[in-house]
């Protein structure tokens, strides 16, 4: 998958922002929105200045992050997930064809052990499901895997037809 946009801190660990900014403009066109936070005008300058799309005030606001993602992709801007989604999608994309247990992906998603009585999981599945467009009745993206997890087929693999 190929991500519509970055959103990256103005200092997000080892590299400042404008430090991604620069590494990804070399290697991509994805557009690259910096969040700077108060006394990071000098960064947001540096950022902007390495090719990042625009800026946004940290904490981040959907009122004001919307806004700019439609200027980016206005025909994805139903994409915009809430930050729980959003880790809920990246954790099975970085385990591709794994199947991950509910142990797992509770542990990951809220940092417990699963509420085997709770729909709260089946729940989540369903909205991402509809997030990708996936069939809810017969999934081709998230499978579920009757007795232990659920399994991501990558979507290059998952959008062919069977052989």
């Amino acid at each position: 998958m190929r991500p519509d946009a970055v959103l990256v801190a103005a200092e997000p660990g080892d590299l400042t922002g404008a430090e991604v900014v620069q590494v990804l403009a070399k290697r991509t066109t994805i557009p690259v929105v910096v969040g700077i936070g108060d006394g990071q005008g000098e960064q947001a300058g540096a950022a902007l200045s390495f090719g990042a799309t625009a800026c946004i005030a940290r904490p981040y606001r959907l009122n004001e992050l919307i806004p700019i993602m439609k200027s980016i992709r206005p025909d994805h801007i139903g994409m915009l997930e809430p930050p729980i989604e959003c880790g809920g999608l990246r954790f099975p994309m970085v385990h591709a064809d794994r199947v991950l247990t509910p142990d797992q992906i509770y542990g990951t998603l809220w940092g417990q052990r699963s509420g085997r009585r709770s729909n709260t999981l089946v729940v989540h599945i369903r909205r991402l499901r509809a997030r990708l467009g996936d069939n809810q009745e017969n999934p081709h993206i998230i499978k579920t895997v009757q007795g232990v997890g659920y399994r991501l087929i990558p979507r290059s693999r998952a959008l062919r037809p069977p052989s």
